[in-house]
Formats: structure tokens, C-alpha cells, sequence
């Protein structure tokens, strides 16, 4: 297959792919979201066969929402607070902590406007530049 023929290729298979939208299936049958957990990052995706392409399409038709950078998460998934999901992936050892472990405990009144997060010592902290996150 010469490149020119490569790329006509890989054009009709991204044209098929567009309209034949969320129904695409692997060899097993599958589709390649419902390989993915719940909530899934975008390299989870590309390694469940998704290409960005169908990715994004996935996110404007709503089959998907993206929950924060690099987050994805299944439309009609249990509800959750998003907040700390994109926590426990951005920093998984991390432990709540302050006015923010008070609040998810129900031993204060105080609504927390960020989230106080401890990591242990020497612990990377990751992508530290969400919305409301606090390294403590």
C-alpha cells in the first residue's frame, strides 16, 4: 500500500466511523466505551481502541461528560461529587483534611469553598491546578 492509498484509507475508515457514530464495535462485539470504567482518563481511552475523533464525538453527543483536564465520565453514571473523583485520580494517596474532612464528616456547618488535601512526605502532588484544590 503506497501513501497515498494509506491516506484514502484511514479517510473512508474515519468517514465510516462518523457515521456510523457510538455503535462502532470492536472483534468482540463490544463497543470500545463500554470497555472503559465509569469515569476514565484519555489515555484510558485511547488504549480501549477510542480514537480523539471518537472521543470527542462521544463528549458532544452527551454519551460522555468531560469532568475535568483529561477526565471523562459516562452519561447516566451513578451520581457522585465530581470534585473528589478528579481528586482521588490527580492524587490518589492524598487525604482529606481541615474543613473539608469536618463537611464530608457532617461535623460542621461550614460549607468549605476548597478542597484541603494532605499528601505524605515527599509525595508528588501532581497536577496541583484544579479549581479549589488546597495541598496542605
Amino acid at each position: 500500500m503506497n501513501p497515498s492509498q494509506g491516506i484514502r484509507y484511514r479517510l473512508r475508515q474515519c468517514v465510516s466511523s462518523f457515521l456510523v457514530g457510538s455503535e462502532e464495535r470492536s472483534e468482540t462485539g463490544r463497543t470500545p466505551l463500554s470497555a472503559l470504567p465509569v469515569t476514565f482518563s484519555y489515555s484510558e481511552a485511547l488504549d480501549a481502541g477510542l480514537s480523539e475523533w471518537q472521543l470527542y464525538r462521544l463528549r458532544d453527543q452527551g454519551l460522555i461528560a468531560s469532568i475535568g483536564r483529561g477526565l471523562y465520565r459516562r452519561h447516566g453514571a451513578a451520581m457522585a461529587d465530581i470534585d473528589l473523583i478528579e481528586l482521588a485520580r490527580r492524587a490518589p494517596s492524598g487525604t482529606l483534611c481541615l474543613t473539608t474532612a469536618l463537611a464530608r464528616h457532617g461535623l460542621t456547618d461550614e460549607i468549605p469553598s476548597r478542597i484541603d488535601v494532605a499528601l505524605p512526605r515527599g509525595a508528588s502532588a501532581g497536577y496541583n491546578r484544579t479549581r479549589r484544590l488546597a495541598l496542605v
